[in-house]
């Protein structure tokens, strides 16, 4: 059953915004300061080289996924390969579980436990992983376009609070930490697109690469409003001093002096952003392997009960310092991130082209 392309592309906007509001908005504006939109910018220009290459390895041999064009590029280390890949989204996963939770528990349920909260959550994402990639879509969509009106609020609701000069000075500690952050929002918000190869391009209904370069931009500059908007209106300082400035910063959005505490309605958009997200990883993770290791369908759920009941162990004694651990930690994350993606993705690109090279 196909998908249609707006379902489609309403993932991409989920996957590139999901880790920012936790981990990637943190991290910039810790290492680039008050040029952390600019950091942004040059992730964006860069970011169409790995979408490029996205594309390329989507249109060969449409009618499959990366699963199976790993095993047909590669034989049998195709096997070893999308088992780096499903490991890759599964660690995806932890930390959005991590994120997640962390978020709405320290801004939402202060005295519930994290743990009550991570259960739930898993509860929701391992019944919609039951419901297959379908209703994901479908619910995917709906969401997109509640976010997005969700979005426009916030935009209006903060122009006119927006100061320019807190961006100065330009380049203060020049162009390294730039170049640091620009890798960030890389490894964790535009690389990620590459999980949507889980899904064959025919099944996808008309797909357009015009709308999904469209998107890529939309859901891009979506993150770059949200770096712009929070340092402009905040300043580097104030910006330095909370834990998810993002959050606090709907607490500025002017609507009307009728509506109370009117940042917990709107942060629901990026508790969704990083729910979809979520799910999507871990759908990947659970295409991968079915498609790798031959099971019976009756073990679906089972699996995934299981796979939820590791996940909630994960995020009790292991995960749940993730986003409190320094930025030196973050490095060594994210760089592992950033080179695990380059190296598949450019293993990938020159295997078709070799094989399309050695065919012609």
């Amino acid at each position: 059953m196909k998908i249609s392309r707006l379902e489609y592309n309403s993932l991409v906007w989920f996957l590139i915004r999901g880790c920012f509001i936790g981990v990637t908005l943190n991290n910039i504006i810790y290492i680039s300061a008050q040029d952390s939109a600019i950091a942004i910018i040059l992730a964006i220009l860069i970011g169409f080289i790995p979408l490029l290459a996205y594309f390329y390895i989507r249109n060969y041999h449409p009618d499959i996924s990366i699963t199976e064009k790993n095993k047909l590029l590669f034989g049998k280390f195709g096997v070893f390969l999308n088992i780096i890949w499903a490991l890759f989204a599964l660690g995806f996963a932890i930390i959005i579980l991590s994120d997640l939770t962390h978020f709405v528990s320290s801004q939402f349920l202060y005295y519930t436990s994290p743990i009550v909260i991570t259960i739930v959550f898993m509860f929701l994402v391992t019944y919609a992983l039951t419901k297959g990639i379908k209703t994901i879509s479908k619910a995917s969509l709906i969401l997109f376009f509640f976010v997005m009106v969700i979005t426009l609020l916030i935009i209006i609701g903060l122009i006119t609070n927006i100061d320019i000069s807190n961006f100065k000075p330009i380049l203060y500690n020049g162009i390294n930490p730039i170049i640091r952050s620009m890798f960030v929002v890389l490894a964790y918000n535009i690389l990620p697109i590459f999980f949507l190869l889980i899904i064959p391009k025919n099944r996808v209904n008309k797909d357009n690469t015009r709308l999904n370069v469209i998107f890529y931009l939309i859901s891009t500059l979506s993150i770059l409003s949200v770096c712009f908007m929070t340092i402009s209106i905040f300043g580097i300082n104030l910006s330095l001093l909370f834990e998810y400035p993002g959050f606090h910063l709907l607490r500025q959005v002017n609507i009307g002096e009728f509506v109370d505490r009117i940042e917990i309605f709107l942060s629901i958009e990026w508790i969704i952003s990083m729910l979809i997200m979520l799910i999507f990883c871990l759908y990947f993770f659970n295409e991968v392997i079915r498609k790798t290791v031959s099971y019976n369908k009756k073990w679906h759920l089972p699996l995934l009960i299981i796979e939820a009941i590791i996940l909630i162990i994960l995020q009790m004694f292991i995960i749940d310092n993730f986003l409190q651990s320094s930025v030196k930690e973050h490095d060594i994350i994210f760089y592992t991130i950033l080179g695990t993606f380059i190296l598949l993705i450019i293993t990938t690109v020159l295997r078709i082209l070799l094989k399309k090279t050695k065919n012609s």
